[in-house]
Protein backbone atom coordinates (compact mmCIF):
# COMPACT_ATOMS: atom_id res chain seq x y z
CA UNK A 1 0.00 0.00 0.00
CA UNK A 2 2.40 2.56 0.85
CA UNK A 3 4.58 1.95 -1.99
CA UNK A 4 1.23 2.75 -4.54
CA UNK A 5 0.97 5.29 -2.50
CA UNK A 6 4.35 6.79 -3.64
CA UNK A 7 3.99 6.02 -7.18
CA UNK A 8 0.16 7.80 -6.69
CA UNK A 9 1.79 10.41 -5.02
CA UNK A 10 5.06 11.25 -7.83
CA UNK A 11 2.51 10.73 -10.68
CA UNK A 12 0.38 13.58 -9.06
CA UNK A 13 2.89 15.69 -8.47
CA UNK A 14 4.11 15.83 -12.29
CA UNK A 15 1.43 16.44 -13.41
CA UNK A 16 1.04 19.33 -11.59
CA UNK A 17 4.58 20.39 -12.64
CA UNK A 18 3.63 19.90 -16.28
CA UNK A 19 0.44 21.70 -15.87
CA UNK A 20 1.89 24.65 -14.31
CA UNK A 21 4.47 24.92 -17.08
CA UNK A 22 1.95 24.34 -20.25
CA UNK A 23 3.32 26.37 -23.37
CA UNK A 24 0.36 28.60 -24.50
CA UNK A 25 0.48 29.60 -28.45
CA UNK A 26 1.59 32.88 -28.90
CA UNK A 27 -0.08 35.47 -31.23
CA UNK A 28 0.72 34.86 -34.99
CA UNK A 29 -0.35 35.94 -37.96
CA UNK A 30 -2.90 33.85 -40.39
CA UNK A 31 0.28 32.42 -42.27
CA UNK A 32 1.91 31.11 -39.32
CA UNK A 33 1.19 27.69 -37.98
CA UNK A 34 0.18 27.90 -34.10
CA UNK A 35 3.02 25.07 -32.53
CA UNK A 36 1.17 21.83 -31.65
CA UNK A 37 1.23 21.09 -27.18
CA UNK A 38 2.58 17.20 -26.79
CA UNK A 39 -0.97 16.23 -25.61
CA UNK A 40 -2.43 17.52 -29.12
CA UNK A 41 0.58 15.37 -31.08
CA UNK A 42 0.25 12.40 -28.71
CA UNK A 43 -3.77 12.38 -29.40
CA UNK A 44 -2.64 12.35 -32.90
CA UNK A 45 -0.48 9.60 -32.98
CA UNK A 46 -2.86 7.20 -31.20
CA UNK A 47 -6.31 8.33 -32.83
CA UNK A 48 -6.14 5.22 -35.52
CA UNK A 49 -3.93 2.58 -32.83
CA UNK A 50 -5.71 0.23 -30.70
CA UNK A 51 -6.27 2.02 -27.01
CA UNK A 52 -6.00 -1.10 -25.01
CA UNK A 53 -2.10 -2.14 -23.74
CA UNK A 54 -2.66 -5.90 -24.34
CA UNK A 55 -4.32 -5.07 -27.88
CA UNK A 56 -1.63 -3.21 -28.76
CA UNK A 57 0.71 -6.31 -27.71
CA UNK A 58 -1.21 -8.76 -29.77
CA UNK A 59 -1.31 -6.48 -32.75
CA UNK A 60 3.10 -5.93 -32.58
CA UNK A 61 3.99 -9.31 -31.78
CA UNK A 62 6.92 -10.29 -33.53
CA UNK A 63 7.13 -14.07 -32.16
CA UNK A 64 7.29 -16.50 -35.13
CA UNK A 65 8.66 -19.30 -33.07
CA UNK A 66 6.05 -22.51 -32.78
CA UNK A 67 4.32 -21.97 -28.48
CA UNK A 68 4.79 -25.01 -27.24
CA UNK A 69 2.36 -25.67 -24.50
CA UNK A 70 3.93 -28.43 -22.33
CA UNK A 71 2.41 -29.63 -18.94
CA UNK A 72 4.64 -27.12 -17.03
CA UNK A 73 3.04 -24.17 -19.16
CA UNK A 74 -0.66 -25.89 -18.20
CA UNK A 75 0.43 -26.32 -14.73
CA UNK A 76 1.41 -22.55 -14.66
CA UNK A 77 -2.03 -21.17 -17.01
CA UNK A 78 -4.23 -23.45 -14.17
CA UNK A 79 -2.67 -21.66 -11.79
CA UNK A 80 -3.59 -18.39 -13.12
CA UNK A 81 -6.98 -19.08 -14.19
CA UNK A 82 -8.42 -20.33 -11.66
CA UNK A 83 -8.82 -17.23 -9.41
CA UNK A 84 -10.17 -14.59 -12.39
CA UNK A 85 -10.28 -12.14 -9.92
CA UNK A 86 -6.48 -12.48 -8.58
CA UNK A 87 -4.93 -13.24 -11.64
CA UNK A 88 -6.46 -9.59 -13.26
CA UNK A 89 -4.75 -7.75 -10.22
CA UNK A 90 -1.69 -9.86 -11.12
CA UNK A 91 -1.70 -8.13 -14.23
CA UNK A 92 -3.05 -4.59 -13.43
CA UNK A 93 0.05 -4.53 -10.96
CA UNK A 94 1.69 -3.13 -14.46
CA UNK A 95 -0.19 -0.34 -15.25
CA UNK A 96 1.92 1.95 -14.53
CA UNK A 97 4.65 0.87 -16.55
CA UNK A 98 3.80 -1.52 -19.49
CA UNK A 99 3.11 0.19 -21.83
CA UNK A 100 6.40 2.35 -21.44
CA UNK A 101 7.81 -0.90 -21.44
CA UNK A 102 5.95 -2.10 -24.81
CA UNK A 103 7.29 1.61 -26.50
CA UNK A 104 11.02 1.21 -25.43
CA UNK A 105 11.27 -2.83 -26.91
CA UNK A 106 9.25 -1.42 -30.18
CA UNK A 107 11.77 1.08 -30.63
CA UNK A 108 14.79 -1.13 -30.30
CA UNK A 109 12.92 -4.04 -32.82
CA UNK A 110 12.85 -6.44 -29.69
CA UNK A 111 9.18 -8.77 -29.62
CA UNK A 112 7.02 -6.45 -27.41
CA UNK A 113 6.13 -9.56 -25.83
CA UNK A 114 9.37 -9.44 -23.46
CA UNK A 115 6.94 -6.53 -21.58
CA UNK A 116 5.83 -10.08 -19.41
CA UNK A 117 9.53 -10.86 -18.14
CA UNK A 118 8.72 -7.85 -15.70
CA UNK A 119 5.37 -9.69 -14.45
CA UNK A 120 7.84 -12.84 -14.05
CA UNK A 121 11.54 -11.17 -12.56
CA UNK A 122 8.65 -8.88 -10.25
CA UNK A 123 5.41 -8.22 -10.29
CA UNK A 124 6.26 -5.22 -12.08
CA UNK A 125 7.20 -3.86 -8.65
CA UNK A 126 9.90 -1.31 -9.21
CA UNK A 127 11.09 -1.49 -5.41
CA UNK A 128 11.68 -5.59 -5.57
CA UNK A 129 14.30 -7.39 -3.92
CA UNK A 130 14.99 -11.14 -4.00
CA UNK A 131 16.58 -12.98 -1.40
CA UNK A 132 19.68 -13.21 -4.19
CA UNK A 133 20.23 -9.58 -4.14
CA UNK A 134 18.42 -9.03 -7.76
CA UNK A 135 16.52 -5.39 -7.51
CA UNK A 136 13.27 -3.81 -9.36
CA UNK A 137 11.32 -4.13 -12.22
CA UNK A 138 13.59 -6.56 -14.32
CA UNK A 139 15.86 -7.97 -11.86
CA UNK A 140 19.23 -6.90 -12.26
CA UNK A 141 21.76 -8.47 -10.16
CA UNK A 142 24.96 -6.03 -9.20
CA UNK A 143 27.14 -6.75 -11.76
CA UNK A 144 25.23 -7.35 -14.53
CA UNK A 145 23.44 -4.13 -13.74
CA UNK A 146 26.71 -2.28 -13.64
CA UNK A 147 27.40 -3.66 -17.11
CA UNK A 148 24.55 -1.45 -18.45
CA UNK A 149 25.69 1.57 -16.65
CA UNK A 150 22.75 0.66 -13.34
CA UNK A 151 24.49 3.01 -10.83
CA UNK A 152 24.46 1.90 -7.23
CA UNK A 153 25.66 3.71 -4.74
CA UNK A 154 24.42 5.21 -0.49
CA UNK A 155 22.61 8.08 -2.72
CA UNK A 156 21.15 6.19 -4.97
CA UNK A 157 20.13 2.89 -6.89
CA UNK A 158 19.65 2.66 -10.38
CA UNK A 159 17.90 -0.60 -10.53
CA UNK A 160 15.03 0.32 -8.87
CA UNK A 161 14.39 2.96 -11.39
CA UNK A 162 12.16 1.34 -13.67
CA UNK A 163 12.93 3.54 -16.76
CA UNK A 164 16.70 3.16 -16.34
CA UNK A 165 16.26 -0.30 -15.65
CA UNK A 166 14.40 -0.61 -18.46
CA UNK A 167 16.83 0.77 -20.67
CA UNK A 168 19.55 -1.57 -19.20
CA UNK A 169 17.31 -5.18 -19.81
CA UNK A 170 16.63 -3.86 -23.24
CA UNK A 171 20.12 -3.38 -24.20
CA UNK A 172 21.22 -6.60 -22.57
CA UNK A 173 18.46 -8.41 -24.21
CA UNK A 174 19.80 -7.05 -27.77
CA UNK A 175 23.28 -8.50 -26.58
CA UNK A 176 21.24 -12.11 -25.76
CA UNK A 177 19.23 -12.21 -28.96
CA UNK A 178 22.62 -11.58 -31.03
CA UNK A 179 24.18 -14.20 -29.37
CA UNK A 180 21.58 -16.86 -29.53
CA UNK A 181 20.87 -16.48 -33.01
CA UNK A 182 17.33 -14.40 -32.04
CA UNK A 183 16.06 -17.66 -30.34
CA UNK A 184 13.75 -15.82 -28.12
CA UNK A 185 13.81 -18.93 -25.32
CA UNK A 186 17.35 -19.40 -25.98
CA UNK A 187 17.79 -15.67 -25.35
CA UNK A 188 14.87 -15.60 -21.88
CA UNK A 189 16.82 -18.36 -20.50
CA UNK A 190 20.19 -16.53 -20.50
CA UNK A 191 18.33 -13.54 -19.07
CA UNK A 192 17.46 -15.87 -15.88
CA UNK A 193 20.72 -18.30 -15.75
CA UNK A 194 23.54 -16.51 -17.27
CA UNK A 195 24.45 -17.32 -20.88
CA UNK A 196 27.41 -18.85 -19.88
CA UNK A 197 26.04 -21.17 -18.09
CA UNK A 198 23.36 -21.92 -21.33
CA UNK A 199 26.39 -22.05 -23.84
CA UNK A 200 28.03 -24.73 -21.54
CA UNK A 201 24.36 -26.81 -21.92
CA UNK A 202 24.20 -25.97 -25.78
CA UNK A 203 28.05 -27.18 -25.74
CA UNK A 204 27.05 -30.18 -24.18
CA UNK A 205 24.32 -31.21 -26.34
CA UNK A 206 26.19 -30.54 -29.60
CA UNK A 207 28.98 -33.10 -28.28
CA UNK A 208 26.41 -35.45 -27.62
CA UNK A 209 24.50 -34.85 -31.06
CA UNK A 210 21.42 -33.60 -29.77
CA UNK A 211 19.21 -30.83 -30.52
CA UNK A 212 20.30 -27.57 -28.77
CA UNK A 213 16.95 -25.75 -28.91
CA UNK A 214 15.17 -24.66 -25.39
CA UNK A 215 12.78 -27.79 -24.74
CA UNK A 216 16.41 -30.09 -25.57
CA UNK A 217 18.57 -28.84 -23.01
CA UNK A 218 19.03 -30.21 -19.59
CA UNK A 219 18.88 -27.40 -17.45
CA UNK A 220 18.39 -26.53 -13.81
CA UNK A 221 14.74 -26.38 -12.23
CA UNK A 222 14.98 -22.81 -12.23
CA UNK A 223 15.51 -22.43 -15.78
CA UNK A 224 13.38 -25.11 -16.98
CA UNK A 225 10.35 -23.56 -15.37
CA UNK A 226 11.16 -20.04 -16.48
CA UNK A 227 9.84 -20.30 -20.43
CA UNK A 228 6.64 -22.07 -19.72
CA UNK A 229 5.80 -19.13 -16.96
CA UNK A 230 6.15 -16.70 -19.90
CA UNK A 231 4.16 -19.03 -22.42
CA UNK A 232 1.68 -19.20 -19.65
CA UNK A 233 1.37 -15.30 -19.36
CA UNK A 234 1.30 -15.09 -23.21
CA UNK A 235 -0.98 -17.76 -24.32
CA UNK A 236 -3.86 -16.36 -21.14
CA UNK A 237 -3.44 -13.04 -22.20
CA UNK A 238 -3.28 -13.75 -26.12
CA UNK A 239 -6.14 -15.86 -25.59
CA UNK A 240 -8.21 -14.41 -23.29
CA UNK A 241 -11.46 -14.43 -24.90
CA UNK A 242 -10.95 -18.48 -25.24
CA UNK A 243 -9.93 -19.08 -21.36
CA UNK A 244 -12.86 -16.87 -19.82
CA UNK A 245 -10.49 -14.06 -18.97
CA UNK A 246 -11.50 -10.50 -19.14
CA UNK A 247 -8.21 -8.44 -18.88
CA UNK A 248 -7.36 -5.29 -16.51
CA UNK A 249 -8.58 -1.91 -18.27
CA UNK A 250 -4.79 -0.67 -18.92
CA UNK A 251 -5.26 2.20 -21.78
CA UNK A 252 -1.84 2.10 -23.94
CA UNK A 253 -1.29 6.45 -24.11
CA UNK A 254 -1.67 7.11 -20.10
CA UNK A 255 1.92 7.45 -19.67
CA UNK A 256 3.27 9.34 -22.58
CA UNK A 257 4.16 12.36 -20.84
CA UNK A 258 6.11 10.04 -18.74
CA UNK A 259 8.12 8.37 -21.26
CA UNK A 260 11.25 11.33 -20.82
CA UNK A 261 10.69 11.54 -17.52
CA UNK A 262 13.70 9.80 -14.87
CA UNK A 263 13.56 9.99 -11.10
CA UNK A 264 15.56 9.11 -8.34
CA UNK A 265 15.11 6.19 -5.68
CA UNK A 266 16.74 6.89 -2.18
CA UNK A 267 15.50 5.38 1.29
CA UNK A 268 12.17 8.06 1.18
CA UNK A 269 11.14 6.49 -2.11
CA UNK A 270 10.26 7.89 -5.21
CA UNK A 271 11.10 11.58 -5.85
CA UNK A 272 9.22 13.69 -8.11
CA UNK A 273 11.36 16.12 -10.72
CA UNK A 274 11.56 19.29 -10.20
CA UNK A 275 8.31 21.65 -11.43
Amino acid sequence: MERQFLIILFLFLFVSCQTSSKILPTETSNNQDIPLTNNEINEALVEDAPNDVWEYILNKSQQDSEIVINDQTLLFMNNHIKDVDKFNEYLNKSYYFIYYVVQELEAANLPVELAFIPFIESNYDPFSISPSGAVGLWQFMPKTGRLFNLEKSWWSEDRHDPYRSTHAAIGYFKYLFERFDNDIYLALAAYNAGPTYLDRQIRKNKRQGLDTDFFSLKLSKQVTEYIPKYIAIREIVFNADKYGIELPDIPRYHLDTLTSITFRIDSTGLSPPPC
